[in-house]
């Protein structure tokens, strides 16, 4: 019964995606699936390869503004399982110690993700444009193993991903706002995309670190945007970088 319950819940869901026409309205339909899949919070992101950006979904607000702020990505468990398998699959505690992936760091970040209520879960990588790498991720307390969950949750992360990225395709900056990140402003970013600190980015072009952070407190500035990470993405999405 509860696999055909999941079966339904997911093909229900492939067809009212295809209606909405808002992100509110995506999320808002999220919200009524999640309970029925047995989990509470789900986070889409996009991540180049060393650096990333939580761009929609249901995790505590402060728990992806820590996240972001201290890119934990880089020590996230979950994800250096994810970056090294290529594959879908299901975690929680026992898994990630099976795995030997809770180090003196890592351990960190999932301790304070169960905090925020993150303990088990499934997540899966998603194919995207321009050579990013998509992550889908569903969580909860206590996640139920049901052998169809993890493909369904698969399939709807897809179509979650796609209805996204129609809806939230970013406008163009204006020529002048792309102009206006100087060369080296551009250079601090591509190696903060390659998950460089400003001292080693200071060491590496030669500068003052507290230049550094000024160049890239600049860039965000210019590029509306709050954290490092969002204007690596930002910059790298129109061109303005390679990363």
């Amino acid at each position: 019964m509860r696999m055909d319950f999941i079966t339904d819940q997911t093909a229900r869901f492939i067809e009212d995606v295809q209606k909405v026409t808002t992100v509110e309205e995506l999320m808002s339909l999220l919200q009524l699936v999640l309970p029925g899949l047995g989990v509470h919070h789900f986070t889409l992101g996009e991540l180049r390869p060393e650096a990333g950006e939580s761009f929609a979904g249901t995790f505590p607000e402060e728990w992806t503004n820590r996240y972001v702020e201290r890119q934990y990505v880089f020590r996230d468990p979950v994800h250096l399982k994810l970056f090294h398998d290529r594959e879908g699959f299901c975690w929680d505690e026992k898994r990630l110690v099976a795995d030997r992936l809770l180090n003196r760091k890592s351990e960190i970040v999932f301790k304070e993700g169960c905090d925020f209520g993150l303990h088990e879960g499934f997540t899966h990588i998603l194919p995207s444009l321009g050579g990013n790498i998509a992550i889908a991720s569903f969580a909860g307390e206590r996640v139920e193993q049901d052998p169809k969950t993890l493909p369904a949750m698969h399939l709807i992360a897809l179509y979650m991903h796609a209805k996204f990225k129609e809806l939230a395709a970013p406008q163009e900056l204006p020529d002048s706002e792309l102009l206006s990140l100087t060369p080296r402003e551009r250079e601090c970013l591509e190696w903060a995309g390659q998950g460089k600190t400003d001292w080693e980015i200071a060491q590496i072009l030669g500068i003052k670190e507290t230049t550094v952070h000024s160049h890239i407190e600049n860039a965000k500035r210019r590029l509306k945007v709050g954290t490092r990470i969002q204007a690596v993405v930002r910059s790298a999405r129109f061109g303005l970088i390679q990363c």
